[in-house]
């Protein structure tokens, strides 16, 4: 995302961007008509904007944004896992320590 200031700017601005937050949004389940309906515009334009590069391009990286800022509560809960002897959790705790 190009940068000014420090400050990542997005690609995106307006409705367009709401749009791209709120698919990338873990909290919620929003699909194209809870989008559109949310934004005021048709479902076919929420279409047309995830065909879009620039929109799957800043999708993904607010995607990305959003799964690294929950990475801490995710290895919490597979080490709370482990110490109640998940065999699964203790497998994927190693196969995870064997990628770093």
């Amino acid at each position: 995302m190009p940068e000014k200031k420090g400050r990542a700017v997005s690609r995106l601005s307006g409705k367009k961007l709401q749009a791209a937050k709120l698919f990338a949004d873990f909290t919620n389940s929003n699909g194209v008509g809870e989008v559109s309906e949310i934004l005021g515009v048709s479902p076919t334009v929420i279409i047309k904007w995830l065909g879009g590069e620039d929109f799957t391009v800043e999708l993904r990286e607010l995607i990305d944004k959003e799964a690294a800022a929950r990475l801490p509560d995710v290895y919490k809960a597979l080490l709370n896992q482990c110490e109640k002897g998940s065999v699964p959790a203790i497998k994927l705790f190693f196969e995870l320590m064997d990628k770093k």
